[in-house]
């Protein structure tokens, strides 16, 4: 960013997209995002791009946001539970879960983290890039457990699919569904294990080769395993772990020096290799 913004200021661009959601104000909310923003909801299925040749109306815009809005977020009530912001400039990462009713008496309930990275156009505050790790099969799951209701609002969903995005936006949709699931939430509770132990060997045998290592943005510092555990002075433990494509998830709290830490860490896989592509450890 060319100007040095506040920690209020980014918020406040992370915040105004629930505000939107909840008004079903479609302009406020697309108008949140730069003209070549990117939303990756979730993490793993395929992205919505802002500012690409635009076959339906002809021309670059903000077309494939408005359907994403018209898809997933007008026929429904959406509720944000906040249970923590990160601010790292230029991100904002916040734990939340989410509570969607698709149909009267159909509501789901869906943990998430949520990132977005922040970035001046025209002298404004955008989301150039929005990042919603959810994982798709526990809430498709939740909506068919309702019984026939469910049935067709999963229905009702992939006609709306199929109407404003076509055809292949069901199985771009449905790419949500693959990922790195249990595997990577075991190894994040090894990547625990072995920082905690000062286990350098095994921490290092979880990373892929040519990985970008671990770090803390905001900071500009990218660490090995041995300099990771040796920063450290306290235990580290992770909760509320979300598997979304090959990116696992955590609420996390860490002990360095006198302080204590609170943070969202996204733990990044190599897709062939399924060992750990980087580590990134968002706090405050």
């Amino acid at each position: 960013m060319k100007n040095e913004v506040s920690r209020e200021q980014l918020l406040d661009v992370a915040k105004a997209s629930p505000a939107a959601v909840a008004a079903h104000d479609k302009a406020a909310w697309v108008g949140l995002f730069s003209r070549h923003a990117v939303i990756e909801d979730p993490v793993g299925s395929k992205p919505h791009h802002n500012g690409l040749h635009d076959p339906r109306s002809g021309v670059r815009g903000p077309g494939p946001l408005e359907r994403f809005y018209d898809t997933f977020i007008a026929p429904n009530e959406i509720a944000f539970n906040i249970e923590r912001d990160i601010v790292s400039s230029p991100f904002v990462l916040r734990d939340v879960t989410i509570e969607i009713t698709m149909a009267p008496g159909l509501s789901v309930r869906v943990p998430m983290h949520l990132l977005y990275e922040i970035a001046e156009e025209d002298g404004a505050l955008k989301v150039a890039h929005l990042r919603a790790h959810w994982e798709l099969a526990p809430m498709v799951g939740q909506v068919f457990g309702k019984g026939w209701p469910g049935v067709m609002t999963m229905n009702r969903l992939g006609l709306r699919m199929i109407v404003n995005q076509g055809f292949g936006s069901v199985l771009g949709f449905s790419r949500g569904i693959l990922g790195i699931h249990g595997s990577g939430k075991r190894t994040v509770a090894r990547f625990v294990d072995a920082t905690n132990g000062r286990n350098k060997v095994a921490f290092a045998e979880l990373f892929a080769r040519g990985n970008a290592g671990i770090g803390f943005p905001g900071e500009g510092e990218i660490l090995d395993a041995e300099s990771f555990c040796d920063r450290l002075s306290g235990p580290l433990s992770v909760t509320k772990l979300i598997s979304s494509g090959y990116v696992t998830s955590c609420t996390f709290s860490v002990r360095s020096g006198d302080s204590e830490r609170q943070g969202v860490g996204l733990f990044e896989f190599n897709s062939r290799s399924r060992k750990l592509h980087s580590v990134r450890l968002y706090c405050e």
